[in-house]
């Protein structure tokens, strides 16, 4: 969502609040048969509504620290990721084992598993009928490297000769990294939920039909408008309020 839709979710309810004001300061007799008019509720429309505003800038921060911790600790994976291939490749581990980490190590680099193809090795293979698809390297969603880390991991855990004095390059070591990235992820997953229940709780109050703040807003201004005309002080007042409505 833009930044000028935002500051007019804003604006919405700022207006709302004034119209409130100048209704209660006009001293007109205001009665609409609308109950949904009445300023008793459009008094409680506009606290929920200020609180679904307060409720989705903390859900906003919330997600972005929560985006944050998970970047800061991915950023060291690959570092850590560097020492364990070392520690392998330094044991007594069979080449076999040591391609098959270097494969996964790859993958967690967002490195090119193998090598691209020459335009001649694929006009070859596709004079031969054979179906030419080369798969992109990059592999670095964090779905995805928490899953070939999970893979790595296993892998290790099943070569004997894997078995560094480092505490943090060890299996149990390794396994409770992966349990804190795995945490981190999920807690962005949670507050991203959390932030997209917010903006749709601010998008009901504010903009559901005929009892959502924008159309109450508006039908708040006709109804003045029918107490005493286009030509009253209080609708000269009430007329500059604009209530917009915007997509979710």
């Amino acid at each position: 969502m833009t930044k000028n839709s935002e500051s007019g979710h804003i604006r919405n309810v700022t207006n709302f609040e004034s119209l409130i004001s100048f209704i209660t300061s006009s001293g007109v007799d205001y009665k609409p048969a609308k109950p949904s008019l009445s300023l008793e509720a459009m008094q409680s429309l506009f606290t929920t509504a200020k609180n679904a505003l307060t409720g989705l800038k903390q859900a906003e921060s919330e997600c972005a620290t929560a985006t944050f911790e998970r970047k800061r600790l991915f950023d060291t994976l690959s570092p850590r990721i560097t020492r364990v291939y070392s520690a392998l490749r330094s044991s007594d581990s069979a080449k076999e084992a040591d391609e098959s980490a270097l494969h996964l190590v790859r993958k967690l680099r967002g490195q090119r598993v193998s090598a691209l193809l020459t335009d001649e090795e694929k006009a070859a293979l596709e004079a031969e009928g054979k179906s030419v698809r080369q798969i992109s390297s990059s592999q670095m969603s964090f779905d995805t490297r928490l899953d070939n880390f999970d893979k790595l991991v296993h892998l290790l855990s099943a070569i004997p000769q894997y078995v560094p004095n480092e505490a943090d390059l060890s299996i149990d070591g390794l396994r409770a990294f992966y349990n804190e990235l795995s945490a981190r992820n999920t807690a962005v997953i949670d507050a991203e939920g959390k932030l997209e229940a917010a903006r749709t709780h601010r998008f009901n109050v504010l903009y559901s039909p005929l009892n959502g703040l924008v159309d109450v807003g508006t039908d708040s201004k006709t109804y003045i408008k029918a107490i005493g005309g286009a030509s009253s002080p209080l609708y000269k007042k009430v007329t500059k309020l604009i209530f917009r409505n915007y997509k979710k």
